[in-house]
């Protein structure tokens, strides 16, 4: 009886959902989403951008089939992501309106359709993520430069042809046409560290006339950068920023970052636009071994504006000064896979170079070879490696460290740790240098495949 009860219930609210998306009128500050999903059990999906995030639990159904109507109040209209089974893609929702949304669960991307509301759009949105895979961005940047901006401008010429023959509104076409020269800006701008990245290599010459068909945009327009619903505007301006740095970087002492914060301040007034490029330029790294440290202190502190990023550069000035050359390095006490508890201070009258990695890090793990040649070329060198790997990862850890095979003295501090802390580590894999006194040498000091620059640091330190 209670059975049949709960029965009607359904069938009442799937009744009554249905004639809410079957109603012609909708309040204009209200978006009607009805979802049919084939064989979906106990599993969830969920639609945000920036601003809004919704997440619906599925409830399992006796005939595989699963049909969700629900109302959302967004913050606007535009573009929001809409992802299952961690497979996220592109979606166009429009206050006032409603949208269908259409597949199978175990095949998402190929078999998914949309009605209703902005249906166009989304269609078009589909066609033009299928046709970002077929083309390949790694594929694309591993090539020679040349023939990356041949392979990259018929790209963009088959979007905004895709664009073209969509039949998406008007006002969506121009915003497309905008999003489009933006993505293939950044692809243009990021080619030279990505390739360099892929290839192996520390840099890339790309030649002065690489740039030559670099859109002319605005490139500091700060309503576009505080309103970008897609977050490309935004990449664009760091990445066209980086370039005039690496431009302009004679003209700060070969230093980049100072020369990036300059060029912002310069282009931008106080505000937000100047406060999050600046953030996230810091967010890299600040180098206690820059001699300009105090100068790109000083210019974040007289420029940013947001009480959250500044109260987090000072206290990451204070840790970094804490960390400067010539000062005693954090004592330490971590154990070794033999569970025996070892201390910095058992190195004392030794040089230290502390490699700080994980098991998961597929750049620490590409350093091992580099490793074992400088842990043979310097007989004189107490090498330790420090991982910072979860607690659930012990025994992998412990695995690994074995299986590695090399001379040195393998230790776990785990991910946010005191260790961690002291040494203000902000990315794996990341080296240390310390003296047989004890004291910091380096805290970002060259990895282990920059032998050169790990020799010259090396045969400066007093023995």
């Amino acid at each position: 009886m209670k059975n049949k009860f709960l029965r009607l219930v359904y069938l009442f609210s799937v009744s009554l959902f249905c004639s809410l998306f079957a109603c012609d009128k909708i309040e204009e500050n209200l978006t009607i989403i009805k979802v049919d999903i084939k064989s979906a059990i106990d599993e969830t999906f969920s639609i945000s951008n920036n601003s809004f995030s919704y997440t619906k639990e599925l409830q399992p159904s006796n005939n595989g089939f699963t049909s969700i109507i629900d109302t959302l109040i967004l913050p606007k209209s535009g573009y929001y992501t809409f992802s299952f089974r961690q497979k996220p893609i592109q979606l166009y929702l429009t206050k006032g309106e409603k949208v269908g949304i259409s597949f199978k669960a175990d095949d998402f991307l190929n078999s998914i359709t949309f009605s209703e509301g902005s249906k166009n759009e989304n269609i078009y949105l589909m066609d033009k993520y299928r046709l970002n895979y077929r083309y390949n961005r790694t594929n694309s940047t591993s090539l020679k430069s040349e023939k990356f901006l041949a392979a990259l401008f018929t790209h963009r010429d088959a979007m905004l042809k895709l664009v073209d023959k969509s039949k998406a509104s008007p006002i969506f076409k121009d915003k497309e046409i905008k999003e489009i020269t933006y993505q293939t800006a950044i692809d243009q701008l990021s080619y030279s560290s990505v390739h360099a990245n892929l290839k192996g290599r520390k840099s890339l010459d790309i030649g002065p006339n690489y740039y030559a068909s670099l859109p002319s945009i605005n490139y500091s327009d700060t309503t576009l950068y505080a309103n970008s619903e897609t977050g490309n505007y935004p990449y664009l301006v760091k990445y066209y920023f980086a370039k005039i740095a690496n431009d302009k970087k004679k003209e700060y002492g070969n230093d980049k970052t100072l020369a990036f914060l300059n060029e912002v301040d310069l282009a931008f007034p106080n505000g937000y636009a100047k406060d999050e490029l600046f953030h996230s330029k810091l967010k890299e790294g600040l180098d206690g071994n820059n001699p300009n440290l105090d100068e790109i202190y000083s210019l974040s502190l007289q420029s940013m504006q947001n009480e959250a990023y500044l109260k987090a550069l000072k206290e990451d000035y204070t840790r970094i000064v804490g960390l400067k050359r010539g000062i005693k390095a954090p004592n330490f006490t971590l154990e070794d896979y033999t569970g025996q508890t070892i201390s910095l201070d058992d190195f004392k009258g030794r040089l230290v170079y502390i490699d700080v990695w994980a098991t998961s890090n597929s750049e620490a793990l590409q350093e091992l070879p580099a490793l074992k040649e400088r842990i043979n070329e310097y007989k004189n060198i107490e090498f330790i490696t420090v991982s910072l790997d979860t607690k659930d990862d012990y025994e992998k850890w412990k695995s690994y460290s074995t299986a590695r095979n090399i001379r040195a003295t393998s230790l776990i501090a785990y991910t946010n740790s005191q260790f961690q802390k002291d040494y203000y580590i902000r990315s794996i894999p990341t080296y240390i240098l310390i003296d047989p006194k004890g004291n910091i040498v380096s805290v970002n000091a060259p990895k282990p495949s920059e032998a050169v620059a790990f020799k010259k640091l090396i045969d400066k330190i007093p023995r």
